[in-house]
């Protein structure tokens, strides 16, 4: 069970997919509470009918998940990045959204209740374990299963992958030297080194860590840059892939890939460091694989 949780896990709350993945809530939720009817709603007390109700409920949730992983985001950037995001991490989110979805169906059970008591703490306990019976069961099933699929969806393509490395892995090549200039934001900055040396390329804020791998350790070299402008000054060299919104890699470099519920796991032949690919960009990289071994 604990190794479980520490399993790597998709990270679904950027920016761009928060407004998504709330819209969805609005219509689960919704189409839960009008289906199954879990709980019994005194309806000569509601101030609206019952539909409309559900739809409120529904838009509270959808407006708690939004603030909620809006404010963990903001607060603890560390904690949520993608490749550091696990099950046990993502169970906890969700426990965190379930109490705070709680709390907001009690404050507005003004807005939708006319029960003089509302404020009572009887109240309070009630909406927080009926937000739990509705969302633990559901939340827990979808955790279990998500995962399951991706691992195995991702772990069929990553050993395709890892075939293809393995094969040119046993056929001797000889790259010839080729000498790249890294151009920095600072003219002091500039790196000079030989394309078929690096091993990854990782973005660290307004920074950019040049990695080249030799007797099973990184050396670095830091410049200031972005890691999209990296990118365009080697986008000549078809060994250097993006595999990740923050890094680079050398597939030259590669010693296996390894499949997750996240994406793939990169492993390199000379050093123990292990960079990650995301879905996004799984397609992009088995293609890459798959030309390399040609």
């Amino acid at each position: 069970m604990v190794s479980f949780l520490k399993q790597p896990y998709p990270f679904y709350y950027y920016p761009d997919r928060l407004l998504k993945n709330s819209l969805t809530i609005v219509c689960f939720i919704t189409i839960f509470l009008l289906i199954f009817r879990p709980f019994d709603a005194n309806v000569n007390e509601l101030r609206y009918n019952y539909y409309v109700t559900c739809v409120i409920y529904g838009l509270v949730a959808s407006v708690a998940f939004m603030s909620t992983f809006s404010l963990i985001i903001l607060c603890f950037p560390e904690y949520c990045k993608e490749e550091k995001w696990t099950v046990a991490k993502e169970i906890l989110g969700m426990v965190i959204l379930l109490f705070i979805i709680g709390n907001s169906n009690f404050f507005i059970r003004n807005l939708i209740n006319t029960n003089p008591d509302n404020f009572k703490l009887s109240y309070y306990f009630e909406e927080l374990v009926h937000t739990c019976f509705v969302g633990i069961i559901p939340i827990g099933f979808f955790i279990a299963l998500n995962y399951s699929y991706l691992y195995k969806a991702n772990t069929d393509k990553a050993n395709i992958s890892d075939s293809f490395i393995g094969k040119k892995d046993g056929i001797a090549v000889f790259l010839s030297p080729t000498i790249v200039t890294i151009l920095s934001q600072s003219i002091y900055e500039t790196v000079s080194i030989d394309i078929h040396e690096i091993c990854f390329i990782k973005s660290d804020g307004n920074y950019i860590e040049i990695y080249r791998c030799e007797n099973d350790t990184a050396q670095k070299r830091i410049i200031r840059n972005t890691l999209k402008e990296i990118e365009k000054q080697l986008s000549g060299y078809t060994c250097i892939i993006k595999t990740h919104r923050s890094h680079l890699v050398n597939i030259n470099q590669i010693r296996s890939v390894k499949g997750n519920a996240q994406g793939y796991t990169i492993y390199f032949k000379n050093c123990s460091n292990t960079i990650p690919v995301s879905r996004n960009h799984i397609n992009r990289f088995d293609e890459a694989i798959k030309e390399l071994s040609l």
